[in-house]
């Protein structure tokens, strides 16, 4: 099991929170933020492997995954996102 961080931002739908949890692949952590997407009807989470010691997402400095929900498509996009250099 590898751990992750969760950022649900302002503004999304969901009470805005950072959370840890442990998955066994990405695939699996995403899973689970559509469905608290889909709890709240929320649009947007990120995600991101954590490092060790790691408590929150770092956005600005590593690569990581947005979730979110596209309303012309109907269904969430998952979209791998790495910080320009």
């Amino acid at each position: 099991m590898k751990m992750f961080s969760f950022e649900f931002p302002m503004g999304t739908g969901v009470p805005p929170f950072c959370t840890q949890l442990a998955f066994p692949t990405v695939d699996a952590a995403c899973e689970w933020a559509m469905e608290e997407l889909d709890k709240h009807s929320a649009d947007l989470a990120y995600v991101q492997e954590a490092l060790e010691g790691e408590r929150v997402l770092d956005r600005e400095e590593r690569g990581y995954v947005a979730v979110d929900w596209d309303e012309s498509d109907g269904r969430f996009h998952i979209h791998s996102i790495h910080p320009c250099d």
